[in-house]
């Protein structure tokens, strides 16, 4: 299990989402870089090296119809690289495609993260008890993408990639939500006071991540009052940097689900070093 995902929900929740607004209202495409690197870095240290490769691959595909598609649209820009026909590409508009890219490569991540450590069930705890019905539907559509690929698969696999086996597929979805939902009518969800088996509560790392989250937003602002920045793509590329203690605060708010994770890692190592003598982990 991961080791952020052991926090509090509501923790886990602030995080992800405060994070991602940060990103968006700041918009510096270093950042967007950053944000991808440590996020595909975290990814890969939940789910595995493997797993996380192919998600970067087909998310790469999306990616890179944002850098095709982005020059053959969009002709502004003063400076004309080649014409393909009588459509002109400029830099401007390339340049303007890979941020896009990147962005949604950043994004993407960010929110594989969050939806490997904030489980469905999570969800409705969280907000079970004040939005019951917002809290089912957010985790039936969860629920919905990998239980769609398991599905399909298995489906597949005994009658073959045919067209009566995706309307099959779509009519066990809509059987299985129809199921689900008077399932949860029977057991009278939503109405009065609703229990949770995850009975967490808030500890001093919680109340210490908030606190980081506090702090970067006040440090966000205060470096966009005091130290402003200029990220234009139009008519010509200006990006202008933040100083590099804007860059080391960034970093390391970003790579806390990491460094909570390599702190327990390394808790665990010296503790079976003083038991046993070794650092090695049994297989």
């Amino acid at each position: 299990m991961n080791a952020f995902s052991k926090l509090h929900p509501f923790t886990i929740f602030c995080y992800y989402v405060i994070t991602l607004i940060l990103l968006i209202w700041v918009g510096h495409p270093m950042l967007y870089l950053m944000m991808f690197a440590l996020m595909f870095a975290d990814y890969s240290l939940s789910v595995g090296g493997r797993r996380a490769v192919k998600a970067f691959l087909s998310s790469m595909c999306v990616a890179l119809f944002c850098v095709v598609i982005n020059p053959l649209l969009n002709h502004r820009g003063v400076t004309t690289l080649f014409l393909l026909g009588d459509t002109r590409i400029t830099k401007e508009s390339v340049g303007y495609g890979v941020y896009m890219a990147v962005l949604l490569l950043g994004t993407i991540f960010l929110f594989s993260c969050f939806s490997f450590v904030m489980t469905s069930e999570k969800i409705m705890t969280l907000t079970g008890r004040r939005f019951p019905s917002f809290s089912l539907l957010f985790s039936m559509i969860l629920r919905l993408v990998p239980k769609t690929k398991k599905d399909f698969f298995e489906m597949t696999a005994l009658h073959g990639n045919r067209p009566k086996v995706w309307s099959a597929l779509v009519g066990k979805l809509m059987e299985d939500s129809v199921e689900r939902s008077l399932a949860m009518k029977n057991k009278r969800y939503g109405r009065g006071k609703r229990t949770s088996f995850h009975q967490k509560k808030f500890r001093k790392q919680d109340w210490g991540i908030l606190g980081s989250i506090g702090v970067m937003i006040v440090c966000v602002i205060l470096f966009a009052r005091l130290s402003p920045v200029r990220v234009q793509f139009f008519p010509n590329i200006r990006v202008e940097m933040y100083p590099a203690l804007y860059w080391v605060m960034w970093a390391v708010y970003l790579a806390i689900p990491m460094e909570i994770k390599g702190k327990e890692e390394l808790s665990w190592l010296l503790s079976r070093r003083k038991i046993t003598g070794s650092i090695i982990r049994d297989r």
